[in-house]
């Protein structure tokens, strides 16, 4: 399952895209960390995940880890 596919999964009952995307970015974090805690050769992993979403006359910027939109 991708960050996108959680969003638009959640962006169906989401008061606004900005608490989607928010939801959708601690899911991604919430599954990487997960897995780094439950398998010994990925242990301190991390990621680095950058979006933009377009929605009618707004746009959003999200971004974990040190990868940044400008």
């Amino acid at each position: 399952t991708t960050v996108r596919d959680i969003f638009y999964q959640l962006l169906k009952d989401a008061k606004s895209t900005k608490d989607a995307l928010e939801q959708a970015f601690y899911a991604a974090a919430l599954n990487v960390y997960s897995e780094g805690i439950s398998n010994i050769n990925l242990k301190g992993m991390g990621t680095t995940l950058s979006v933009l979403v377009i929605n009618d006359e707004q746009a959003l910027i999200g971004h974990i880890g040190d990868t940044r939109i400008y």
